[in-house]
């Protein structure tokens, strides 16, 4: 009964604010309203610049679009690889830039068979330095990377 009740107190709350915004807002406040709104409207300050602009980089999205659509990408193995000029002042880095071994490890290359990561020696209980870190760790890791057999998966 008291659920009923509440239902139908709750009907007559709402039909009396119904009346309410009703009479509140009759058409000719809503007019009103609307005429006091267009006479304070004013145009955005640099409008019509940013206007000017969305008009001119629109070609220019449009095309940036297209590029990235599927029948447009370029094969990355068509893309020769870029070796930079290094003055002769930093002859340690020209034996890097040369060096086969860094750019066979550094540079990606989707022929190449994926090598199969190697976790074995970290320790969940180890602090900041694993217990073993360079024997057990870093010796091991490059017998396993750089071995004549290599671990794929």
């Amino acid at each position: 009964m008291a659920a009923r009740q509440s239902v139908t107190q709750g009907a007559a709350v709402a039909m009396r604010y119904r009346a309410a915004t009703d009479a509140i807002l009759t058409r000719e406040h809503k007019a009103a309203s609307r005429a006091i709104n267009n006479a304070f409207a004013i145009e955005a300050p640099f409008a019509g610049v940013a206007k000017r602009v969305g008009d001119l980089a629109e070609p220019l999205l449009i095309a940036i679009q297209e590029s990235r659509k599927p029948e447009n990408q370029v094969d990355p193995k068509d893309i020769p690889l870029f070796v930079p000029e290094v003055p002769h002042l930093l002859p340690v880095t020209r034996l890097l830039r040369d060096n086969a071994l860094l750019r066979d490890m550094l540079v990606y290359d989707a022929n190449k068979p994926a090598v199969k990561p190697r976790l074995s020696w970290y320790h969940p209980d180890d602090t900041m330095v694993p217990r073993g870190w360079f024997q057990e760790g870093l010796m091991m890791d490059f017998e396993y990377y750089f071995s004549k057999e290599k671990n794929t998966q």
